[in-house]
């Protein structure tokens, strides 16, 4: 497991979204289905497809298996950006950047919402997200959500640093939600984490809060997959959101074993 951004660089990354927005070397600016903005990273370790930053394929490329795949035309537009507040991607600008190892969409409404999807590949392989907003109006939840995650070869365990211990195979159709509130000692972080446990490797995806921080990461069953959401709350209403650094990673048996048992 790999610690999230410092408070201060957080806050330093969101100052700048806000006042430039994204940039790089292949921008393009249409409607979010555009064809030109189904994109891939690649790491030794995974492949990952996208729809206008909405991860919609994940393969895990030692072992050959699918991780998360949905049909990227059944992506809802309507997206529980705000906690209760959706937001209709259809009404966005769209402005895309994309490297080998960086990926960056910026939605943008009538200059009043503004929402960065940030994707880079990490020196050790992982898929890392990265994530900011400006609301029209002050909100108390930020939350993004992954659909799609295997649940037929995998188990889904959803932890925290004091709680290890439910668990959903296929077919499941219920909810498992798991907090944070990282009220610890400065410098101190608590990680936050989904598991799919395979047989002799699995993944996860996790994050780490900082000092201060509350979130939820909840999990609903789909039958034969799971989707996943990660909400960072704050106790005073904020137009300006940032969702803590969530990380993608395969891991071995071994490794199961330690984070596991």
């Amino acid at each position: 497991m790999r610690k999230g951004m410092s408070a201060a660089l957080l806050a330093a990354a969101l100052s700048a979204f806000l006042a430039t927005g994204s940039a790089g070397d292949e921008t393009q600016r249409r409607v979010w289905t555009d064809s030109s903005f189904d994109t891939e990273l690649s790491s030794p370790r995974l492949s990952a497809r996208f729809q206008g930053g909405m991860l919609y394929k994940l393969v895990d490329k030692t072992s050959g298996k699918t991780l998360i795949s949905i049909d990227p035309s059944t992506i809802s537009p309507k997206v529980p950006l705000f906690g209760n507040t959706s937001v209709n991607l259809k009404a966005f600008a769209v402005e895309q950047t994309k490297s080998d190892r960086v990926l960056s969409v910026t939605y943008t409404w009538m200059n009043a919402i503004k929402w960065l999807v940030k994707w880079h590949v990490a020196a050790d392989g992982s898929l890392v997200l990265q994530s900011w907003a400006k609301s029209t109006e002050p909100a108390k939840e930020f939350q993004i959500s992954f659909a799609g995650c295997d649940l037929t070869a995998h188990t889904l365990i959803l932890s925290n640093e004091n709680d290890l211990g439910s668990q959903a195979t296929a077919p499941w159709d219920g909810e498992i939600v798991r907090y944070a509130s990282n009220v610890a000692s400065p410098g101190k972080t608590e990680p936050i984490a989904a598991v799919f446990r395979g047989e002799g490797r699995g993944w996860m995806l996790e994050s780490w809060m900082n000092k201060g921080d509350r979130a939820t990461l909840t999990a609903t069953g789909r039958g034969k997959t799971a989707e996943v959401a990660i909400a960072r709350l704050y106790r005073v209403p904020t137009r300006n959101l940032a969702l803590p650094e969530v990380r993608f990673g395969t891991y071995t048996e071994e490794l199961d074993r330690s984070l596991l048992h």
